[in-house]
């Protein structure tokens, strides 16, 4: 009996250690090392000029992992439906000092329901979501979010637009859902550490959506929504291509410029013109190197297309770089005989 009431002083003082705080979860977004905006031109890692209309997605299974590793469990009560225009969610009041990182899945699971409207029993990815309170965000949606009982909810909801002649104008709608049960379920650990602030906790995670659509051909999407390739490949995503990190996304793709930059001709004997077409990009310079490193020409703040005449005197080779917002987005040799 002493042991025992030991033990409850110790988890008492323990448990009067931590303080209720409001915990916000934020979930900024991002397209590349570009901070999101919705229908504004980006380019993917296939160089292709894209918008992104719409970006909404489901968390379930939410933990907080916080005050040495400690877990708090948060997968009955919390759901949320993301959409790429909202930044801040709130996930309650909770007893945590110090946040030091968040797991979560990207979808809806196949537990039971714990819906007390709902006497079904079904596993909640496939109960009936009328049944849920105004507002929930597993009740119905406008736009819908669900694809019927049998099917479940719509994990991720991807739509935008794409180039697809390379005019740098976008011209065709893509739209990709992935729609399935544990086979779609992705969870998560972010080892975001939790702002204090007063009474509040902010989680700030980096949600890339640019890595989604990694390898996707999206001019041959069309509207592709279940189980298929496109829907496939996009939740597939999600870990190796590190969509959601609790750093900002830095780096810039190798984008594929080659159908918009071009060099005539190459090898050359006296100077060759390289012609480009960026309008998908800004703050455009080209450097010029040698093959020692040696910087050989430089133009700065150039038009986003044009042609640019290269006549070095000595023969030999170089390398010519195209910047964008000081990151280098296509390299190429050039040879002079």
């Amino acid at each position: 009996m002493k042991t025992f009431y030991s033990l409850l002083l110790m988890v008492g003082i323990s448990l009067s250690g931590f303080s209720q705080k409001n915990i916000t979860l934020n979930l900024n977004p991002y397209f590349g090392g570009q901070a999101l905006t919705l229908n504004q031109n980006y380019v993917n890692d296939q160089g292709k000029t894209t918008q992104i209309t719409r970006g909404s997605y489901y968390l379930c299974d939410i933990k907080i992992i916080h005050d040495g590793a400690q877990i708090l469990d948060l997968s009955q009560d919390v759901y949320l439906l993301v959409h790429a225009d909202t930044t801040s969610y709130s996930i309650g009041t909770h007893n945590v000092t110090n946040v030091e990182g968040i797991q979560f899945s990207v979808g809806v699971d196949s537990q039971p329901n714990n819906n007390p409207n709902d006497p079904s029993f079904n596993v909640t990815n496939n109960a009936n979501p009328t049944l849920w309170p105004n507002g929930h965000p597993l009740n119905i949606q406008n736009p819908s979010m669900h694809w019927g009982w049998s099917s479940g909810y719509m994990f991720v909801l991807l739509s935008g637009n794409v180039d697809t002649d390379n005019d740098q104008v976008v011209d065709k709608l893509f739209e990709i859902a992935p729609v399935g049960n544990s086979q779609f379920f992705t969870p998560i650990t972010v080892n975001a550490a939790g702002v204090n602030n007063s009474n509040n906790v902010d989680i700030d995670v980096f949600v890339n959506y640019a890595a989604w659509i990694d390898g996707i051909q999206l001019e041959n999407v069309n509207t592709s929504h279940g189980s298929g390739a496109y829907p496939t490949a996009l939740i597939n995503n999600t870990i190796p291509k590190s969509v959601f990190t609790a750093a900002a996304p830095v780096s810039v793709p190798e984008y594929d410029l080659s159908d918009l930059i071009s060099v005539s001709p190459n090898p050359f004997t006296n100077s060759a013109l390289i012609s480009y077409q960026l309008s998908a990009f800004d703050n455009i310079s080209v450097e010029v190197f040698d093959v020692t490193g040696k910087l050989i020409e430089k133009k700065e703040n150039i038009s986003t297309s044009g042609t640019i005449e290269f006549s070095p005197v000595s023969v030999g080779s170089y390398i010519y770089n195209f910047i964008s917002n000081g990151s280098t987005i296509h390299t190429e040799k050039l040879i002079k005989r």
